[in-house]
């Protein structure tokens, strides 16, 4: 026979699901203000099943379980690296009213004599000034279980619940030494991943610091040609040419792989090599660019004016024909550049 509270659960449900639903899309929006992109945001709202289970299992903890149990709505954010949880920690501690007493941050040291990945939990209630906007009063005093992880932390924590492992000293001794060893190797790739960020992010900065003083020595690749692209203004003037030829504007950049792609094969490749090119395309690149869109609606496809793309569609115009055929562009673009050359 169902209990009080689990009715009493059941009756609310409704409530807690719209919170959740709402929870989650303000993380979004603070996550994207902040400029912190994430692998996924997971969520749910605990079933009745698994709440009665859980009442029953800690029989005599709850005097009311549907205000003490904190995740009955409940999200996961998986961010790519270990500074980003730092990050997401910090706006939902801004935003968010955090009940630390049920809450918990932990780190290396935290975890050095017991098994396990560690995450962030956070038990968040809405601000005051938020429920106290109309369309967030309904959730006044509810509370969500946000957990923060990256992904190598949640690789680990799904492999270990399939495993179901969650006290790594009752097994045999070579079975918790490699439990070990992959505990290690994942938190060594968690290190490794922001190694590569930091060193990426600092020849970035070193290819504009570049570009600024002049120097267009540097070879192509995903980190030097879009520095080159916005220090010189090349991929606004270009997306802004492109639409005025009849290219459909859009707030994308492109495929900047598709570009580094079509230079290569082109021998272009140092940012010195590919001015000649752009300055010689001032003659031509609108005209070709309203010829190509013609072209390309004529055969129901309307090419966007994303900046990489339109340089793409630029260098391909004389680039051999199996360069084209080989292109990663949709077909119905590679057959509108051979049109205006007269090839198909």
């Amino acid at each position: 026979m169902p209990t009080e509270w689990e009715e009493r659960y059941r009756d609310s449900r409704a409530g807690f699901e719209a919170f959740c639903g709402e929870t989650q899309r303000l993380v979004e929006r603070l996550l994207e203000d902040g400029g912190i992109d994430v692998a996924q945001i997971e969520s749910r709202t605990k079933t009745v099943d698994s709440f009665a289970e859980k009442v029953r299992r800690k029989s005599g903890k709850y005097a009311d379980p549907l205000a003490e149990i904190t995740d009955l709505a409940a999200l996961r954010v998986i961010a790519y690296f270990p500074a980003d949880v730092e990050r997401i920690g910090a706006l939902l501690e801004t935003h968010f009213d955090v009940d630390w007493p049920n809450s918990h941050r932990q780190d290396a040291e935290a975890l050095s004599d017991r098994f396990g990945y560690r995450s962030d939990h956070y038990v968040v209630r809405l601000s005051t000034a938020r429920v106290g906007l109309p369309e967030y009063a309904r959730y006044d005093g509810m509370r969500a279980e946000i957990q923060v992880r990256t992904v190598m932390q949640h690789a680990w924590a799904a492999v270990d619940h399939q495993l179901r492992y969650k006290n790594a000293s009752q097994l045999p001794p070579e079975l918790q030494r490699r439990l070990s060893k992959l505990s290690a190797l994942l938190e060594v790739a968690d290190e490794q991943f922001a190694a590569l960020r930091s060193e990426a992010d600092a020849l970035e900065a070193t290819y504009v610091e570049e570009v600024q003083q002049g120097d267009f020595s540097a070879e192509i690749d995903l980190l030097s040609l879009p520095a080159f692209l916005q220090e010189t203004g090349l991929a606004l003037t270009w997306m802004q040419r492109a639409v005025e030829a009849g290219l459909t504007p859009t707030a994308g950049a492109g495929e900047l792989q598709y570009l580094v792609w079509v230079l290569h094969e082109l021998r272009l490749t140092t940012l010195a090599a590919l001015q000649p090119f752009l300055a010689d395309a001032e003659r031509w690149g609108v005209a070709y660019l309203s010829r190509l869109a013609a072209e390309a609606n004529a055969r129901g496809f309307r090419p966007v004016a994303a900046p990489y793309d339109v340089l793409t569609f630029l260098l391909l115009s004389s680039a051999p024909a199996e360069v084209i055929l080989r292109s990663p562009f949709a077909g119905v673009i590679d057959q509108a550049i051979l049109a205006l050359r007269g090839e198909v």
